[in-house]
């Protein structure tokens, strides 16, 4: 059974992607990368504080740096012949801002 791995953004998240500083790109390329090669769980890569907000039902998060954070639902849809697993990201920015996502 093979999977595919892709990344999604929300609309509010992509334009906050847009809108990312210079210096927090090349980050975020990073993150997203190592999402789609792990299946969204990019452990032991060298993410601070990566893991699940139990306050945001277990999705997951990583800081890009000390004021940033992203924030993304994993999906996965089972077939016969594959599994389909969709990253959707749901914020970039502020970490103090990022409770303001939930739901």
């Amino acid at each position: 059974m093979g999977s595919v791995v892709s990344i999604k953004y929300k609309a509010k998240a992509q334009r906050q992607k847009e809108a990312l500083g210079k210096s927090l790109r090349p980050i975020l390329d990073m993150l997203e990368q190592h999402l789609l090669e792990t299946a969204g769980k990019p452990y032991g890569r060298g993410w601070a504080s990566l893991g699940p907000l139990e306050e945001l039902d277990g999705k997951m998060h990583c800081h890009l740096n000390f004021k940033n954070v992203a924030i993304w639902d994993i999906q996965e849809k089972k077939s016969k012949d594959s599994v389909t697993i969709t990253i959707m990201v749901e914020y970039v920015g502020k970490r103090d801002n990022a409770y303001k996502n939930k739901k």
